[in-house]
């Protein structure tokens, strides 16, 4: 009879190593390499081609194979920027692991990202919102930030044992403080490794200083060098900082409370 595997085993087997962050984003980069120039250029020439009395018959292959590289390649890089960017744990019969990425492959399921991705970009431009946040980000980084950062934020701020362990305190006006210590608010980005950098939420920890709180914006362990159970812990090294150290900020230990951004 077989030997069962023990529970030591069996939890090696349950926690893959994780994917080399360089592979994700070479693939990442082809997409964009094939995406982008395609999109803007090679496709629509091709188009106009392939109506063309006898050239159509060289433009409409490639205008087939530019359709097909469109189709998977924007849904890759959908996959690549906001889902699961390391592949699930597969293990073979030698206990090696699958470091291969996990990228969709069924026409049905591109199809259906392609068809959110350009709903989601339809809907963006006609909302006119990219600029504005765009310009919103680089107003604030730059000219609120750029000649009295030490007054409102101090960043890089280590709250635990992890490299990825920074935060960024924004502290609130002075006159906030007049009457003592003021809540504090952790907030931890959502969006993964790509979206999920502290400094992006630069216009929202701001807002949030001008109600009256210490905000605490946080970097935590990112796919693929950690797991859910590793952000947990993240999380509970910053709040244990928050205890000890808010005081410091203006901020009353005893008013701490916590806002969660994205699929966490």
């Amino acid at each position: 009879m077989a030997e069962k595997p023990s529970s030591g085993r069996r939890s090696q087997l349950a926690t893959p190593a994780p994917m080399p962050a360089t592979t994700r984003e070479r693939m990442l980069l082809a997409s964009l390499l094939v995406v982008c120039p395609a999109a803007a250029f090679a496709w629509p020439f091709a188009a106009a081609l392939s109506i063309v009395p006898f050239v159509g018959f060289v433009a409409l292959p490639s205008l087939l194979g530019l359709t097909v590289l469109l189709f998977y390649g924007l849904a890759w890089l959908a996959c690549l920027l906001l889902a699961q960017d390391d592949s699930p744990a597969r293990h073979t019969a030698e206990g090696r692991v699958n470091r291969r990425l996990y990228l969709p492959w069924s026409p049905a399921r591109c199809w259906r990202i392609d068809r959110a991705a350009i709903r989601w970009a339809v809907e963006l431009v006609r909302l006119g919102v990219v600029p504005d946040l765009l310009g919103d980000w680089c107003y604030r980084r730059v000219m609120m930030l750029g000649g009295q950062s030490q007054s409102i934020v101090r960043e890089g701020i280590s709250y635990g044992a992890k490299a990825s362990n920074l935060l960024d305190a924004y502290l609130p006006p002075k006159s906030s403080m007049a009457n003592g210590p003021v809540p504090v608010l952790v907030f931890v980005p959502g969006g993964g490794r790509f979206f999920g950098k502290r400094s992006y939420y630069a216009q929202v920890a701001l807002r949030l200083r001008k109600l009256g709180f210490v905000v605490l914006v946080l970097d935590t362990t990112q796919y693929p060098h950690g797991r859910c159970r590793d952000q947990v812990s993240d999380l509970r090294a910053a709040l244990e900082w928050t205890a000890r150290e808010c005081g410091a900020f203006g901020g009353d230990p005893k008013k701490v409370r916590r806002s969660l951004c994205g699929p966490r």
